[in-house]
């Protein structure tokens, strides 16, 4: 696993992204604890549907944040908030090189209450010291999170 070249636009990004699960522009996913997800472009879709996977540092660590979602150090759900949809959030942190820790995130909703696949809503990376760490305590402070950690 490495970084992917700058070169690669953003539809070309997403597809070898993609490849990681061996499809072009869907796949239905079944996580470690078995969760039914839909993995597709609404990863990397702003609320606009523009895309966004080369915003911040989601294009160069892109295949580190497939492994997240296929193998996450943590699975953390959230029960909907005030009407808001429940969510899955998927953690994992890796030591790259130089770089030091990157922390890789991805989260999935649907609606409150509902069965079945959940739907990818955003997918990326950082190597911002403690970003992860940062994310969980403030949704442990919500206190709605309850996790499975991958041993």
């Amino acid at each position: 696993m490495g970084l992917l070249p700058p070169t690669l636009d953003q539809e070309g990004l997403f597809r070898r992204f993609m490849r990681e699960f061996a499809a072009e522009e869907r796949v239905d996913f079944t996580d470690l604890v078995g969760n039914p997800l839909i993995i597709d472009r609404h990863l990397f879709l702003d609320l606009k549907g523009t895309w966004k996977i080369q915003k911040g540092e989601r294009a160069a660590w892109l295949l580190y944040t497939a492994t997240n979602i296929r193998q996450p150090d943590e699975i953390w759900f959230e029960p909907g908030r005030r009407g808001g949809q429940d969510k899955l959030y998927y953690f994992s942190r890796f030591e790259v090189s130089r770089r030091g820790l990157l922390s890789c995130i991805a989260v999935f909703g649907r609606e409150q209450g509902a069965e079945g696949y959940w739907l990818g809503r955003t997918n990326y990376a950082t190597t911002q010291v403690g970003y992860v760490e940062r994310k969980r305590n403030r949704e442990i402070i919500a206190g709605q999170l309850r996790h499975r950690r991958r041993e």
